[in-house]
């Protein structure tokens, strides 16, 4: 299960060229973004300022997973929300970054706008959120638990998929975002429940622990942990009793969901919209159960949890020919290559599309080499490495 959960990892997470991909799209929606500030004439005389924030800013982005925008127009914008918010949208959907399909939710505690870039574009799900506080320190905290725990990345990473697939990831739906979900593993990583040895925590990668760790994660959120009196707290890195702390008393609203303390905003409960967690309670613990009952001669393990459709291929596809359509016209790109054009051509190698569409034939991942960043060391007598 380890090496399993190692090759998915190493496949799914996006590459330097993927992470080009994403950033040019960014770019662009900023532009816009300022320019649409400028028309409507929003706190005229201060700057406006955008950043990315989630799972796009900490390296942990699936694929077709939403890159999340923030831009502060300043507080005139929120006045009118809701009509600003439309007009924003509809500007960049004139202006072909966007498809005409969007959502905006301006009731929300923080206004959010959902859409999808158009597919000269890369068809990538966009979440953008007006004014958001404390988007960008979070990502500079997230950032240093996920370097201070090498295991808790590639549990998110599989974690995240499981729930996807299930549906049960989206927060206004009642399900568990990534930011809670990193919460949760962070907290297990720290309270050890199972007392496994220390470098089982700090030296996945070296003693191979990766499977036991997600199992023990899966029947501790399953079947062990008290939802209805106690809280996570990872600044403190403990789990205390609800009733210990008088501002966690005030979330005391439904005892089913999670409670997790805030790492940015100690006011704020980061798993206040988590509705559906007795059904994602269930779901940890018949994961849990199918991964003991599974044989191990079975060829995959972790496909019991996780799989990939058609769908995931080509949009790996569709950020391939984004970037390489995108960076002929870059001349920063074309300089670093010179007149070799064929070096440049071959530097942007799609994933191999023929590789895993399932994780049910692991032998493929093996033959491929899918579980190897392109990048890396090379091997030796091979020109390149995929995944």
């Amino acid at each position: 299960l380890h090496w399993e959960i190692s090759a998915y990892f190493h496949y799914v997470r996006p590459t330097h060229y993927e992470a080009s991909a994403y950033k040019l799209v960014y770019t662009k929606i900023q532009r816009e973004l300022q320019s649409t500030g400028r028309k409507l004439k929003l706190d005229q005389g201060t700057e406006n300022h955008s950043f990315l924030f989630g799972s796009a800013a900490t390296g942990a982005l699936l694929p077709q997973g939403d890159i999340d925008i923030s831009y502060d127009f300043g507080p005139s914008f929120l006045r009118q929300k809701r009509g600003n918010m439309y007009k924003t949208m509809k500007r960049l959907r004139r202006s072909g970054l966007i498809t005409p399909l969007y959502e905006v939710v301006s009731e929300a505690r923080v206004p959010v706008a959902n859409c999808v870039t158009a597919p000269k574009w890369g068809s990538i799900p966009i979440d953008i959120t007006f004014n958001q506080p404390d988007g960008e320190k979070s990502v500079k905290i997230v950032r240093g638990y996920l370097n201070k725990m090498p295991a808790a990345r590639p549990l998110l990473m599989v974690l995240k998929q499981f729930l996807l697939l299930r549906e049960l990831n989206k927060p206004f739906h009642g399900g568990l975002g990534s930011y809670p979900l990193l919460c949760m593993i962070i907290s297990f990583l720290q309270v050890n429940p199972r007392n496994r040895p220390l470098s089982y925590l700090e030296e996945p990668w070296r003693t191979k622990s990766l499977g036991l760790l997600l199992r023990d994660f899966l029947w501790y959120y399953g079947q062990e942990f008290d939802y209805a009196n106690t809280y996570i707290d990872v600044v403190e890195g403990k789990v205390l009793p609800k009733q210990s702390t008088p501002s966690v008393r005030l979330w005391y609203d439904d005892p089913k969901k999670v409670t997790i303390r805030c790492m940015v905003n100690r006011e704020n409960d980061a798993g206040r919209s988590t509705h559906a967690m007795p059904v994602i309670k269930k779901a940890f613990k018949e994961a849990h159960d199918a991964l003991r009952s599974t044989p191990m001669e079975r060829d995959s393990l972790l496909s019991v949890m996780v799989v990939f459709d058609e769908a995931v291929s080509h949009f790996f596809a569709s950020l391939f020919f984004l970037l390489c359509a995108v960076s002929f016209f870059l001349p920063s790109v074309l300089r670093s290559y010179g007149t070799d054009i064929h070096t440049f051509c071959f530097s942007f190698l799609p994933r191999p599309f023929n590789a895993v569409l399932r994780l049910s034939d692991w032998s493929k991942v093996e033959i491929l080499g899918i579980h190897m960043r392109r990048g890396r060391k090379k091997r030796r007598g091979k020109p390149w490495s995929g995944r």
